[in-house]
């Protein structure tokens, strides 16, 4: 699954979108849907708490995040985090901690409107027309998973 996430990484850079934000793990978990990967996941959205080499008894940075977490193991699969590490080489010797669940500061209307209903999310005006696209592509039968 790692090599599936770093090839849809690469396809996200080839088409020049540097961060996906939320899109990235949606789409991730919907081609894990469509490949029929042989493992069950899930989209999870909580709390990441960043610890960076730098705090040293300080607190983490907290923010609202969304990855993707296989049922089985509880491996998470965040898209986001190799993003942020081909930024900034210093992402990688963080330390990510996940926490799912409620989280009072939810930023996003499109994630409320994604788990309502996804087509709805996808023709939203709201959401990049590069975006779309680039789903779009991921999904023509000539790319190869």
């Amino acid at each position: 699954m790692d090599t599936l996430q770093h090839r849809l990484f690469l396809k996200f850079k080839v088409n020049n979108i540097s961060q996906p934000g939320i899109f990235g793990p949606i789409i991730f978990q919907e081609l894990l849907e469509h490949v029929r990967f042989d493992k069950k996941t899930k989209l999870i959205d909580g709390q990441l708490h960043i610890h960076t080499a730098h705090d040293e008894g300080d607190d983490p940075e907290v923010c609202w995040h969304l990855w993707v977490e296989d049922e089985d193991t509880g491996e998470v699969f965040d898209i986001n985090k190799i993003f942020a590490a081909d930024k900034d080489s210093e992402f990688e010797k963080c330390e990510f901690n996940y926490y799912g669940g409620a989280v009072d500061n939810e930023p996003e209307e499109l994630w409320t409107l994604y788990k309502k209903d996804k087509k709805e999310f996808w023709k939203s005006k709201t959401i990049p027309q590069k975006i779309k696209n680039f789903r779009a592509k991921v999904f023509k039968s000539e790319w190869r998973w």
